[in-house]
């Protein structure tokens, strides 16, 4: 994401922040070192010396760190459960601008049929096997927001 993002913005800065614990990419991940998972997000944004900042730490944490109005997009892919979908919106919403985006990965509700009782059973999961899917993604971006712009299974509002 952050490579599409620099590519797209050519005069822009990302912050891409990550605990790199794999928690949320499944157990192909969990297997891989820290600093292994670290050293590929770098080789991977190497063009783009100068024009990013990997942060690691927990998003909500770091939200913290940033002024109010001052992002001019900001992209959840973090954890996948609802709860943390959900404290992700609410952190990060008031650090983007008006006028701006906030947006996220895996809300895969218009790119697959998802039954109403998947995201009522399985939205404190990180992910459904079943209907692989993230029930907590879609349930805490339409609690959140009315008006949602999709394309794949990125989510986007304008705030």
């Amino acid at each position: 994401t952050a490579h599409c993002l620099l590519e797209a913005m050519p005069d822009g800065h990302v912050y891409t922040i990550d605990t790199f614990d794999g928690r949320s990419g499944g157990d192909v991940l969990k297997t891989w070192p820290k600093m292994k998972l670290i050293e590929d997000v770098l080789l991977n944004l190497h063009e783009f010396d100068g024009r990013y900042t990997v942060i690691i730490g927990n998003s909500v944490d770091i939200a913290l760190q940033f002024a109010n109005a001052s992002v001019d997009i900001a992209f959840i892919d973090a954890a996948h459960d609802y709860a943390s979908v959900a404290y992700d919106i609410t952190r990060w919403l008031p650090k983007v601008r008006p006028g701006c985006i906030l947006a996220g990965h895996d809300y895969d509700k218009h790119s697959r049929y998802i039954p109403d009782s998947c995201l009522e059973q399985h939205h404190n999961l990180d992910c459904c096997d079943e209907h692989n899917c993230h029930p907590g993604v879609i349930v805490a971006v339409d609690e959140a927001f009315r008006d949602v712009k999709t394309k794949d299974s990125v989510w986007w509002v304008e705030v």
